[in-house]
């Protein structure tokens, strides 16, 4: 009985995933419902895998269900198995589109360090690193190029890249006092560019989901 409302409750969850109940369980869509971000995700190392079995026992332990019981079962077996197969897909789509150097924050610095805020150069730049994150998706999973384009990590990284290529160009240029280091200097104004509010850049962790440089 209890089997059965852990069995509900992963069901309840993620869907269908045992396909002896008739279910066409696709690995990129159960891959794609979690996020790299989520606490549970990350303390298991962005490892669907071991998050599949950890949620199993924080489920058994709510139920006081005996983990080897509910691990024994072939149905649960067969949902386990569902996030063996997502799993390298989560961790290539991770180390793909969340390396360091790509948040909001990470992409102003660039923009000043590397494009002196050339909207045109910065777009051509970080449209070749989201190339070259397929690329390495691709490469990695050995799925159709169509694949990549429905990942929700994906979409979120272009949309990021849009977003700040259209507020680069709608910078503005404005007039700002700058006081010298002399406390007894009167202030200047000099010209700089309005460029609105930007997350600042990211610090990596280093933690088990931080994305190679």
């Amino acid at each position: 009985m209890k089997v059965a409302r852990l069995r509900a409750a992963f069901r309840a969850s993620y869907g269908k995933l045992n396909p002896s109940e008739g279910a066409e369980v696709d690995p990129v869509k159960l891959a794609d419902l979690f996020d790299p971000e989520d606490r549970a995700v990350r303390a298991a190392g962005c490892d669907l895998s071991a998050y599949a079995s950890a949620r199993l026992q924080e489920i058994c332990a709510s139920m006081r269900l005996e983990p080897e019981v509910a691990f024994a079962d072939p149905e649960v077996q067969a949902v386990l198995a569902q996030f063996a197969r997502a799993a390298p897909i989560f961790s290539a789509a991770v180390q793909a589109y969340c390396r360091s150097g790509l948040s909001e924050g990470d992409i102003l610095l660039r923009a000043v360090e590397d494009w002196s805020l050339d909207a045109e150069a910065m777009r051509s730049a970080l449209l070749g690193a989201l190339g070259a994150a397929d690329e390495s998706f691709l490469r990695q999973t050995g799925l159709p190029a169509r694949t990549a384009r429905q990942l929700r990590l994906r979409e979120r990284l272009a949309w990021r890249i849009d977003e700040c290529v259209m507020r680069l160009r709608g910078r503005v240029a404005t007039e700002l006092e700058l006081r010298p280091d002399a406390a007894s200097s009167p202030p200047v104004l000099a010209w700089v560019w309005r460029l609105g509010r930007w997350a600042a850049p990211q610090i990596k962790d280093r933690g088990p989901c931080a994305a190679p440089a």
